[in-house]
């Protein structure tokens, strides 16, 4: 049985070591096959990658050339080349040419151009289901990516359409698991474990049994380096199902991590409406519950009720004619208001009339003086 292994172990182990400055294989100028070596490009796990071009059509290409020569391992790059040469998928790179230089193999395939990574909502949803198509194909072919990083992703030139590189890690999950450990490789001169550790899942490092989750695990990583580690909140919830430590507990598949991408939006959308729901039901239910309690009161205090609430519309209505008799009485000013409310306040109006002759004023009568 394999003893787990610490993943924040294996990470301070590999940054422990420097990279290892090693001869190049071929020399600019060099013929393989039918191209001719240009320049040297990098270094991989498992083999160097040179700029060449055909010596007759003049066509630029990319040449993988092994550096490690085992069995398990030319095994693995054979199986790259048939997948590539097989299958016509856009996510996949164009086939040229297979051989062996002095027993080394080559693999010789279209020359790409590295993606910059999308940081938009709409352009990393199309990246991400572009790239998921490949992966879905990689995994109808039973078959487990296991390196899905930024440095792998590249596109064709004048193109937005990702390309799947680096197949070589692959894992063939239809035959039966390998006994072996934590494997580590040489990528730029750089001991690595089987992946990147900082995309690749707990799984590949902890020597748990790796299926498509490990590549979904991949994807989640790549959509948070998309948002430079702040995702958008509809972003937030895919990816944290998708990088869970626990496989069982990623998507299902592939097409359910790009589905989720699609109806991302949905949530929040869905969230909105059963918010505006409830207040809805709130309010029904208040409403409910007063003409619930109206209809509990005793006969006797709904009379009482309505007896108050006619009494105090008949004072106001009484207290209203009054005033409106008041004002009636007294003269008008030229803007239409009565004249009492023209007056000073310390002086109040005063009431004339006549009666028999007599000067009534303000209810005293007052004799008249005739001379």
């Amino acid at each position: 049985m394999r003893s787990p292994v610490d993943r924040e172990s294996v990470e301070a182990f590999l940054s422990s070591h420097e990279p290892i400055d090693e001869p190049h294989l071929l020399a600019d100028g060099q013929i393989v096959g039918e191209w001719s070596i240009r320049t040297f490009l990098g270094r991989g796990g498992n083999g160097e990658v040179y700029r060449a071009t055909h010596t007759l059509l003049g066509i630029e290409a990319a040449i993988k050339v092994l550096t490690r020569n085992d069995e398990l391992t030319r095994t693995r790059f054979k199986r790259e080349a048939q997948i590539i040469s097989t299958k016509a998928h856009p996510a996949f790179p164009h086939f040229f040419a297979f051989g062996e230089l002095d027993g080394t193999p080559y693999l010789v395939i279209e020359l790409l151009e590295s993606y910059p990574l999308p940081g938009s909502d709409k352009d990393v949803a199309k990246y991400l289901t572009r790239v998921c198509e490949g992966v879905a194909c990689l995994h109808g072919l039973g078959l487990v990516h296991r390196d899905i990083k930024p440095q792998n992703v590249l596109r064709r030139k004048g193109s937005d359409q990702p390309v799947l590189i680096d197949l070589g890690l692959a894992k063939d999950i239809t035959l039966p698991p390998a006994h072996e450990g934590v494997s580590l490789s040489i990528v730029n001169g750089r001991a690595v474990g089987v992946g990147t550790p900082k995309y690749a899942a707990p799984e590949q490092f902890a020597g748990g049994e790796i299926s498509p989750a490990a590549d979904i695990h991949a994807l989640g990583m790549l959509a948070n380096e998309c948002f430079q580690g702040k995702p958008p909140r509809c972003w937030g919830r895919i990816i944290r199902r998708s990088t869970s430590s626990i496989p069982s507990q990623r998507y299902g598949s592939v097409a359910q991590f790009a589905k989720a991408i699609q109806h991302r939006h949905w949530v929040n959308c869905a969230i909105l409406i059963l918010g505006l729901m409830m207040i809805l039901l709130s309010f029904l239910f208040f409403r409910r519950a007063l003409m619930d309690l109206d209809s509990r009161l005793p006969p006797y205090e709904k009379n009482a009720k309505a007896i108050t609430n006619a009494n105090v519309s008949e004072e106001n209505a009484g207290v209203s004619e009054d005033l409106g008799k008041r004002h009636s009485g007294l003269p008008r000013t030229h803007e239409g208001e009565p004249a009492s409310t023209c007056l000073p306040s310390n002086e109040k109006p005063v009431k004339e009339s006549s009666v028999d002759g007599k000067l009534i004023r303000n209810g005293v009568r007052e004799a008249r003086s005739d001379f």
